[in-house]
């Protein structure tokens, strides 16, 4: 298989998204996608960095595989989480990333899990940085209407 790898037009680690004391490096791809690095995606939800990879999965595959979690996740947003999207920086760096949606696709889920009661205790750091993410994206999200 020998995928297009897609050209970011715009964004840089310099410029990342900004919500509360969140920062997540963002792009704009040439065919419009907005993308969220894998690293800024895992970082927002309070998730260890380094180590990629662990029993072949990306550490959001195996975070929505778990027990607890599961269950809330669509085949949708596990299939996007199992395929990152590969693309170029302007700088020229080949990076990993998400459609810059499912960051609140997930969240919801994440929310959905704590309010059935269903969190393991060291997942609850999570559900409070979706918390906060989904609430920066209602103030971000109203602005952006009246813009």
């Amino acid at each position: 298989m020998n995928e297009k790898i897609l050209k970011a037009t715009h964004g840089s680690e310099d410029h990342p998204l900004r919500i509360g004391e969140v920062e997540i490096p963002c792009y704009v791809l040439e065919d419009g996608t907005r993308v969220l690095t894998q690293g800024g995606f895992t970082g927002a939800l309070g998730m260890a960095r380094g180590g990629s990879m662990i029993a072949g999965m990306n550490r959001l595959e195996l975070f929505v595989s778990r027990k607890a979690i599961n269950p809330f996740i669509s085949n949708q947003i596990a299939e996007r989480i199992g395929n990152p999207i590969q693309f170029m920086t302007p700088a020229g760096v080949r990076a990993h990333g998400f459609d810059a949606n499912l960051l609140a696709e997930l969240c919801e889920a994440v929310l959905k899990a704590r309010e059935a009661g269903v969190l393991q205790q060291q997942q609850m750091g999570i559900a409070a940085k979706c918390e906060i993410l989904v609430r920066g994206f209602a103030r971000v999200g109203s602005v952006a209407l009246v813009d």
